[in-house]
């Protein structure tokens, strides 16, 4: 009886230090705490999630698109374009710029991470872009995949690419300095 509940006690201690060892920071956000997005949420999904404290504007386009929508949440901006004069409901955005810890998609990195290390585990979790125009993979582009909320993986049509800090575009890893970090996120659906 007596080593049972030593046995017990064990897995409890063990089970409270798991749990405080899983709530890691990203930048003063607790992981615990991030909100969890989905590229397949429609405007008024997003805004039942994250509340009422957004800026949203609209803009005509001299484009593709007629007009050009943007959902504003501090380090969250979610692009629309469509043609007619009121954006449909059901439509989803085609570009997520993320450059804040407190939001999560599907890929679990922490901004401001090292862009070498970011870019190796994203390769890990997702297959490279095959760009046709250039004939070639590219190294920091990748096919989005999402989890679905029963535990499956579903392919999306977004691709997903890191911003750097210093906001250049690089051919290849190699040229990526070792010191350079990842500041935000863009998921977008090619044209």
């Amino acid at each position: 009886m007596r080593k049972t509940s030593i046995v017990i006690m064990l897995v409890l201690l063990l089970a409270l230090l798991f749990g405080c060892i899983n709530r890691t920071s990203y930048n003063g956000v607790d992981e615990q705490e991030q909100i969890v997005l989905s590229v397949l949420m429609t405007k008024e999904e997003i805004i039942a999630k994250l509340g009422d404290d957004y800026e949203y504007d609209t803009i005509e386009e001299d484009s593709d698109t007629k007009y050009h929508s943007i959902l504003k949440y501090e380090g969250l901006n979610i692009h629309y374009y469509y043609d007619s004069e009121k954006m449909p409901e059901e439509l989803l955005p085609q570009t997520i710029e993320l450059k804040s810890n407190k939001y999560t998609y599907n890929f679990n990195l922490e901004l401001g991470g090292n862009a070498l290390r970011i870019i190796r585990y994203l390769g890990t979790k997702f297959d490279n872009y095959y760009d046709p125009q250039a004939n070639s993979y590219i190294f920091d582009v990748f096919k989005y995949r999402e989890k679905t909320e029963l535990g499956s993986v579903k392919d999306t049509d977004y691709l997903l690419k890191m911003i750097y800090e210093d906001e250049k575009s690089y051919d290849s890893k190699e040229m990526i300095p070792k010191d350079l970090t990842i500041v935000g996120v863009i998921l977008f659906v090619p044209s």
